[in-house]
């Protein structure tokens, strides 16, 4: 018998799933399952959870790379949210009507391109039988940075990107910065210093648009060819230190022009 048909007992149906469903509103789950998924693309996955003598705890993601690109979350959005996910499941079942009762589940998310997040909800004995391949593909187009061939020439450049990161310049506080060519030129706090560099783009965090300003793609996987992009922080210095890390940079400077709210990014050659 389902979970469903088992805890129900003589109520309608209707009357149970709404019961249900406002249950689910209350515990904010929606919302935290939003926060998971990280920056814009497309996600196809099954949670898994359980309850433990400290409460609810996600026990297993379950995911695997579809076709347009994209699937599991970001492992840095999902790290941060899984703990009020863990809250959400708590909160579910407090504000579950009596006598529905769980112990463990799965929670199946697809997120398209565009509309709402389309969740399933399987609990108990329900959830074990739950599989990922029961989720639909995702809708729409994915995103340039989640698009394989960029993930796979990603992963061959790793040991060069990380050199790259290595020699990151941040503008610092008090600090200004002038670029006029292929000279960068920074001073302040009693020194200056001059670099050899090349302009790669901007990010404006207002809107969180990345526009590139080389003259012509660094490389021909999507985000290099797109003129612009919109792109979380954390995607656009992934980006940046894949792109100076092709041209052969030791390291990338990173300032904000003044007053402006947007942010310059340039591969430093020498």
């Amino acid at each position: 018998m389902a979970w469903f048909d088992r805890y129900r007992g003589d109520l309608e149906p209707r009357e149970a799933f709404d019961a249900l469903s406002r249950a689910f509103d209350r515990s904010g789950l929606e919302d935290v399952l939003g926060r998971l998924c990280g920056a814009p693309g497309l996600r196809r996955f099954v949670l898994r959870f359980e309850e433990t003598r400290r409460g609810f705890r996600v026990t297993a993601l379950e995911s695997e790379q579809v076709k347009a690109g994209g699937g599991p979350p970001p492992p840095q959005a999902a790290s941060a949210a899984l703990p009020d996910v863990e809250r959400g499941l708590a909160a579910l079942r407090a504000a579950l009507p009596a006598p529905f009762r769980f112990e463990r589940g799965a929670i199946g998310l697809v997120r398209d391109s565009e509309g709402p997040l389309d969740l399933t909800v399987r609990l108990d004995e329900d959830g074990d039988a739950f599989r990922l391949g029961q989720l639909r593909e995702p809708r729409g187009a994915g995103v340039p940075v989640d698009d394989p061939a960029y993930l796979r020439a990603l992963g061959a450049w790793s040991e060069r990107v990380n050199r790259v990161r290595g020699g990151w310049k941040l503008c610092g506080r008090g600090q200004t910065f002038q670029i006029e060519g292929t000279r960068l030129a920074l001073s302040g706090e009693g020194a200056s210093e001059s670099l050899l560099v090349t302009v790669l783009g901007t990010w404006d965090g207002r809107h969180d648009r990345f526009t590139w300003l080389v003259e012509a793609p660094i490389a021909e996987e999507a985000p290099f060819v797109q003129a612009e992009l919109t792109l979380t922080l954390g995607q656009v210095t992934e980006l940046v230190a894949f792109a100076a890390a092709r041209l052969d940079a030791i390291g990338v400077f990173q300032g904000d022009a003044e007053e402006s709210g947007i942010t310059v990014f340039a591969a430093v050659r020498s």
